[in-house]
């Protein structure tokens, strides 16, 4: 069982990441933050994060994976390439509608549909029903479209 990370390691995890940075990542001094350290087959892995979240749903990622007896950078893995290819999408609009209103526009549309679903407990089929919707709403402009459409 691996043990934890005293004091003097996370000082010279921290010394080793910051030479690390200062060699890799010369241009975005300040950029990052050390959020964990951790041990994980032999190695300690420190996760690093912007400081400064300039992506819609992820944000930059930097785990360095350092060797536990020499506190030597043995390898590093950033998240820069995944974050760029979804750096082409469109954000979204503003959402304008609220959910009563949404619920207003497609509940005519909902379909109850009878389906047999089998219950291990008394071992037979029984009737339900499944409730679903082939309609969506735009949020940003009120719209109701077919979701095999999107």
């Amino acid at each position: 069982m691996e043990s934890n990370i005293t004091t003097e390691e996370q000082e010279k995890c921290i010394t080793s990441v910051k030479d690390f940075l200062r060699q890799e990542y010369l241009n975005e001094t300040g950029k990052w933050t050390l959020k964990t350290l951790h041990r994980d087959k032999g190695y300690i892995h420190a996760i690093l994060r912007t400081n400064k979240q300039d992506n819609r749903v992820f944000q930059r990622k930097l785990m360095i994976m350092i060797d536990a007896k020499s506190f030597e950078v043995l390898n590093y893995m950033d998240n820069q390439a995944m974050l760029e290819i979804f750096n082409q999408f469109q954000a979204p609009d503003k959402v304008r509608i609220t959910k009563e209103e949404v619920y207003k526009k497609v509940k005519e549309r909902f379909e109850l549909k009878s389906y047999y679903v089998y219950d291990f407990e008394q071992k037979q089929y029984v009737l339900c029903g499944k409730l679903d919707c082939e309609y969506g709403v735009n949020g940003s402009n009120g719209e109701v479209i077919v979701l095999n459409d999107l």
